[in-house]
């Protein structure tokens, strides 16, 4: 049973998308986390969530002997303060995301949609305006001229080539049709709907496991990509440079939007393949 829509959305509001954590504008990377989890008795009350970004979220789920982990009383407390901050206007400070990395998380969004063949209801061009009012956070500004129009979200602008006498562009009124824009003269802004929409989109976008290692004997640094995100553990390791599995590694984890394949360096060719 998923999280009733109106409690996610009040969580993502009063949190202006900010990640309780890290403190980070997350627009497309938060996740709402149970403070006590479901197993342990915990309920879908707006009091036992808290919104934070798919890193931080990994660490707070890691059990360690050595460093303290995250307990509900911290988890609460890093959560009303960002509530307050944001309330009082000290959150958002500056944006946190560029037009670059918005455009990656689309592309790989969208890429996952095309190569999953899932149905989507609005074109590839809509879901991008779409992520980007709500990466941006701000008023969605038309602005038609002789040589067709153009529409500027923040730092963000997407042209149209032929306007064809219309107000908008035909991406607006496939928003707004669904609900996901509201329509007020050369400006629109982004629903409840559009911001609930957008959370459903990133749930399906393709993630994995990107992990850092390095060998302790030898120094040699190293990296895996992975859909698991529990396994290669240090214990599991075998480094290639010095041959020790003793466990003597560090691993760092972190998860990364997109296909594992696009991680090939550069433009590189097959150069051996082992024994199957």
């Amino acid at each position: 049973m998923s999280i009733p829509e109106s409690v996610v959305v009040d969580v993502l509001v009063r949190s202006a998308r900010h990640c309780c954590i890290c403190r980070r504008f997350s627009p497309l990377q938060i996740q709402i986390h149970h403070i006590v989890e479901r197993s342990n008795g915990g309920t879908d009350d707006e009091e036992n969530l808290i919104p934070i970004c798919i890193n931080c979220h990994s660490f707070v789920h890691v059990k360690t002997q050595m460093t303290r982990e995250f307990g509900p009383d911290e988890l609460k407390g890093h959560r009303d303060e960002v509530y307050d901050m944001v309330a009082k206007g000290k959150l958002p400070v500056q944006p946190q995301i560029t037009g670059g990395e918005v455009h990656a998380i689309s592309a790989a969004i969208i890429g996952t949609l095309h190569a999953e063949n899932k149905s989507r209801d609005i074109s590839d061009r809509a879901t991008e305006i779409l992520l980007a009012a709500a990466c941006e956070e701000a008023p969605i500004e038309v602005v038609n001229n002789e040589h067709g129009s153009y529409i500027r979200i923040g730092g963000q602008i997407f042209f149209f080539s032929e306007s064809d006498g219309k107000q908008y562009p035909d991406e607006f009124f496939e928003l707004a049709k669904k609900g996901y824009l509201s329509l007020n003269g050369n400006l629109a802004k982004l629903t409840e709907s559009g911001v609930f929409h957008v959370q459903e989109l990133v749930k399906t976008t393709a993630k994995f496991v990107e992990k850092k290692v390095k060998c302790l004997c030898c120094s040699l640094h190293f990296t895996i990509h992975s859909w698991n995100p529990d396994g290669h553990r240090a214990k599991d390791l075998h480094c290639p440079e010095c041959g020790q599995s003793d466990g003597a590694f560090i691993v760092w984890s972190q998860w990364k939007f997109g296909f594992i394949f696009q991680q090939v360096p550069g433009n590189s060719v097959q150069w051996d393949v082992g024994k199957v």
